[in-house]
Protein backbone atom coordinates (compact mmCIF):
# COMPACT_ATOMS: atom_id res chain seq x y z
CA UNK A 1 0.00 0.00 0.00
CA UNK A 2 1.32 3.54 -1.05
CA UNK A 3 1.63 6.13 1.38
CA UNK A 4 -1.35 8.60 2.20
CA UNK A 5 -3.41 5.53 1.29
CA UNK A 6 -5.59 3.83 3.66
CA UNK A 7 -7.04 0.46 3.72
CA UNK A 8 -10.53 0.41 2.94
CA UNK A 9 -12.98 -1.01 5.40
CA UNK A 10 -14.63 -4.57 4.66
CA UNK A 11 -15.57 -7.93 5.45
CA UNK A 12 -12.67 -10.87 5.50
CA UNK A 13 -13.85 -13.39 2.43
CA UNK A 14 -12.33 -16.03 5.32
CA UNK A 15 -15.42 -14.72 7.76
CA UNK A 16 -17.70 -14.68 4.49
CA UNK A 17 -16.64 -18.53 4.10
CA UNK A 18 -17.40 -19.16 7.78
CA UNK A 19 -20.76 -17.91 8.02
CA UNK A 20 -21.71 -19.31 5.11
CA UNK A 21 -20.57 -23.15 6.53
CA UNK A 22 -22.18 -22.82 9.19
CA UNK A 23 -25.28 -21.50 7.88
CA UNK A 24 -25.03 -24.54 5.99
CA UNK A 25 -23.88 -26.91 8.75
CA UNK A 26 -26.96 -25.83 10.28
CA UNK A 27 -30.03 -26.58 7.32
CA UNK A 28 -28.08 -29.84 7.18
CA UNK A 29 -28.35 -30.47 10.67
CA UNK A 30 -32.03 -29.79 10.93
CA UNK A 31 -32.94 -31.64 7.47
CA UNK A 32 -31.09 -34.20 8.99
CA UNK A 33 -33.36 -33.80 12.03
CA UNK A 34 -36.53 -34.22 9.69
CA UNK A 35 -35.05 -37.22 7.84
CA UNK A 36 -35.13 -39.48 11.56
CA UNK A 37 -38.77 -38.53 11.65
CA UNK A 38 -40.07 -39.25 8.27
CA UNK A 39 -39.31 -42.87 6.96
CA UNK A 40 -38.73 -41.41 3.24
CA UNK A 41 -35.90 -43.80 1.55
CA UNK A 42 -35.81 -41.60 -1.41
CA UNK A 43 -33.05 -39.18 0.02
CA UNK A 44 -30.97 -42.30 1.74
CA UNK A 45 -28.17 -41.34 0.05
CA UNK A 46 -27.45 -38.13 1.31
CA UNK A 47 -27.96 -38.39 5.05
CA UNK A 48 -24.63 -39.92 5.89
CA UNK A 49 -22.64 -37.06 3.44
CA UNK A 50 -20.90 -34.60 4.82
CA UNK A 51 -22.00 -31.13 4.16
CA UNK A 52 -18.53 -30.00 3.62
CA UNK A 53 -18.18 -32.25 1.51
CA UNK A 54 -20.44 -31.27 -1.19
CA UNK A 55 -21.00 -27.59 -0.42
CA UNK A 56 -18.38 -25.43 -1.86
CA UNK A 57 -18.01 -21.55 -3.00
CA UNK A 58 -15.93 -20.06 -5.37
CA UNK A 59 -13.04 -17.60 -4.03
CA UNK A 60 -14.53 -14.99 -6.68
CA UNK A 61 -18.01 -15.89 -5.23
CA UNK A 62 -16.62 -15.44 -1.66
CA UNK A 63 -14.67 -11.62 -2.75
CA UNK A 64 -18.43 -10.37 -4.63
CA UNK A 65 -20.18 -11.40 -1.30
CA UNK A 66 -17.88 -9.58 1.41
CA UNK A 67 -18.22 -6.33 -1.12
CA UNK A 68 -21.61 -6.70 -1.20
CA UNK A 69 -22.29 -7.43 2.76
CA UNK A 70 -19.39 -4.24 3.02
CA UNK A 71 -22.12 -1.97 0.80
CA UNK A 72 -24.76 -3.02 2.60
CA UNK A 73 -23.51 -1.95 6.18
CA UNK A 74 -22.10 1.25 4.83
CA UNK A 75 -25.64 1.75 3.29
CA UNK A 76 -27.19 0.93 6.83
CA UNK A 77 -24.77 3.36 8.46
CA UNK A 78 -25.60 5.95 5.95
CA UNK A 79 -29.11 5.76 6.28
CA UNK A 80 -29.06 5.15 9.84
CA UNK A 81 -26.90 8.38 10.15
CA UNK A 82 -29.56 10.65 7.87
CA UNK A 83 -32.44 9.38 10.17
CA UNK A 84 -30.15 10.52 12.93
CA UNK A 85 -29.59 13.89 11.75
CA UNK A 86 -33.75 14.37 10.79
CA UNK A 87 -34.21 13.70 14.64
CA UNK A 88 -31.70 16.24 15.92
CA UNK A 89 -29.37 13.50 17.56
CA UNK A 90 -26.02 13.92 18.37
CA UNK A 91 -25.39 10.10 17.86
CA UNK A 92 -26.84 6.91 15.56
CA UNK A 93 -29.28 4.68 17.95
CA UNK A 94 -30.47 0.76 17.28
CA UNK A 95 -33.74 2.65 17.01
CA UNK A 96 -32.69 4.72 14.14
CA UNK A 97 -31.36 1.25 12.13
CA UNK A 98 -34.75 -0.17 13.32
CA UNK A 99 -36.39 2.68 11.23
CA UNK A 100 -34.57 2.29 7.98
CA UNK A 101 -33.86 -1.54 8.78
CA UNK A 102 -37.13 -2.78 6.21
CA UNK A 103 -36.53 -0.19 2.99
CA UNK A 104 -32.73 -1.05 2.78
CA UNK A 105 -33.29 -4.98 3.23
CA UNK A 106 -36.39 -4.05 0.16
CA UNK A 107 -34.17 -1.84 -1.61
CA UNK A 108 -30.86 -4.67 -1.52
Amino acid sequence: MEEGQTAEAGFKPKLIERILRNVWENTDQEANAMYETKEDDDDEALRGTDVSEITKIQPDALNMTAEFMRLFVLEALRRAQDEAMIEESTQVEPRHIEQILAVLLLDF
